[in-house]
């Protein structure tokens, strides 16, 4: 179920700029009010053998490591791309970026469009699980959550013994969507990428 794929290099630097934004604010920006209907997505896209872009690209299980060329004060994150066996369609997103300086973590989560937006996205993990984390915006690639990531979660997923779910609702009926969350090498992932981030992290130079 889980696709082993890297969205390309303007998207991921793109990507990693949103998280450093919202691992600097500490607060997730509010979701819009209303629910709007939407396509699917469209099916995802292979990454190319070689990213100039990025300086670290290693896979532990279901989680890639990545950190990039530019310059921030959050340079790494780690990604898993969830996409159907059958057609190869992304369902999911989960990137999560570390930011040294404050020591705290930020989150994208991107999921199909078509969702109910006033319902949100929740995220099953014990005591550490998000419930109805309201939606930043929508684009053409799909909906998108993003927030600064509570210590509590990252924790929580790290105690899991088994794969988890997304769980969001489609627009007009209302339906319950499932979407896989694999903890198939996140501890380990995570582990490299916050020594990664600590070792390349740069603070921003004055204004």
């Amino acid at each position: 179920m889980f696709g082993r794929i890297l969205t390309n290099g303007l998207i991921a630097i793109s990507l990693l700029s949103a998280i450093a934004s919202i691992a600097r604010a500490q607060e997730a920006v509010p979701g819009p009010a209303a629910d709007s209907p939407a396509p699917a997505l469209p099916p995802a896209a292979q990454q190319p053998a070689v990213n100039p872009n990025l300086v670290v690209n290693e896979l532990h299980d279901d989680w890639s490591v990545r950190c990039f060329t530019v310059e921030s004060r959050a340079p790494c994150d780690i990604l898993q791309v969830g996409s159907n066996a059958e057609t190869q369609q992304r369902v999911s997103l989960i990137s999560i970026a570390y930011l040294p300086a404050t020591q705290s973590f930020a989150a994208q989560i991107i999921v199909p469009l078509g969702v109910a937006l006033s319902r949100g996205l929740s995220l099953q993990a014990g005591e550490g699980s998000l419930v109805g984390v309201k939606f930043n915006r929508c684009e053409r690639d799909g909906c998108y959550v993003e927030i600064a990531l509570p210590q509590a979660t990252v924790d929580a997923i790290r105690m899991l013994t088994e794969d988890t779910l997304i769980t969001v609702f489609s627009y007009g009926q209302g339906e319950l969507l499932e979407l896989p969350f694999s903890v198939s090498g996140f501890s380990e992932a995570m582990d490299h990428m916050m020594t990664e981030a600590e070792a390349r992290a740069v603070e921003p130079a004055p204004q």
